[in-house]
């Protein structure tokens, strides 16, 4: 039996759709070395955050903690992540924890709203003011090693104020 490609879409295009259609209703979850790539759940299509790494970074602890909603995120861990911008991360207003080590954050002004934040790590990124973290009236552990372009006084003032909790950068600005 010979059958014409005309006839072959047609017993395909039905077993396509279903294959999409159970995809659908299934949702999965794409993963390349343990990070989420894509994720069809609610947070992906309504994000919290503008960076697709940070948004990849909550959704990924959503999906493990078996959470729905940002705001109940009290532990974040997205180190070398790819993660560049905090824009949204105020939408987090119960995190404690947060690890973002090895990324490429300049702004911290984002993390002035999460008055819950008692562990920052930021270990290796480019920031250049840590004035933000003045408004965090809980932190108790920061570590900033790397982040060599931030002013000698505002190390001073965190190192003061943290005393040995705070990793200071070996280097900083006059």
């Amino acid at each position: 039996m010979h059958l014409q490609k005309a006839q072959v879409a047609h017993l395909l295009l039905p077993l396509f759709c279903c294959v999409l259609t159970a995809c659908n209703l299934k949702p999965y979850t794409l993963v390349l070395n343990d990070n989420i790539v894509y994720t069809p759940n609610e947070s992906l299509r309504n994000a919290t955050t503008q960076d697709p790494a940070l948004q990849a970074c909550l959704d990924q602890a959503l999906e493990r903690s078996k959470l729905s909603d940002p705001a109940t995120v009290t532990l974040l861990a997205c180190a070398g992540a790819g993660v560049q911008t905090l824009a949204g991360i105020e939408a987090l207003v119960n995190l404690e924890q947060l690890e973002l080590s090895g990324n490429a954050i300049t702004n911290l002004s984002p993390l002035i709203p999460l008055k819950k934040l008692r562990v920052l790590g930021l270990r290796n990124n480019r920031v250049g003011d840590a004035r933000p973290l003045d408004e965090l009236p809980i932190l108790r552990f920061l570590s900033l090693e790397g982040n060599e372009g931030v002013p000698c006084r505002q190390l001073a003032a965190l190192e003061q104020r943290l005393g040995n909790t705070f990793g200071r950068p070996q280097s900083c600005i006059n």
